[in-house]
């Protein structure tokens, strides 16, 4: 579980910092993030990310989708419901190893 966690502030943290890297033209983003039930960690994740946008590119509008969380994300990734999906490492690895699953 701390690992899970040391992974998704590690991958918060580099996103901030590759979306504040400074470019020639800064455009707007617009995407839709796929988290899970409001209030929880994934949702503060969402609004970082929001404001880190933001403070990048004002225009920028993100917005945090509620779901059934990790696996129900990657559906939603696959039917290009979402831009962006918050998971666990473990869910990935069943995602790109289905057999696993029986």
């Amino acid at each position: 579980m701390l690992s899970s966690l040391k992974n998704c502030i590690a991958v918060s943290l580099t996103t901030a910092a590759l979306l504040h890297a400074p470019f020639s033209q800064a455009e707007p983003y617009e995407m839709t993030v796929a988290g899970a039930s409001p209030g929880g960690l994934w949702s503060l994740l969402g609004a970082g990310l929001d404001a880190s946008v933001r403070a990048a590119y004002p225009d920028s509008k993100i917005t945090y989708q509620t779901s059934g969380g990790g696996i129900a994300n990657i559906g939603q990734l696959d039917r290009n419901q979402a831009d962006l999906g918050i998971v666990h490492d473990a869910e990935l690895s069943l995602a790109n190893h289905p057999s696993v699953v029986r």
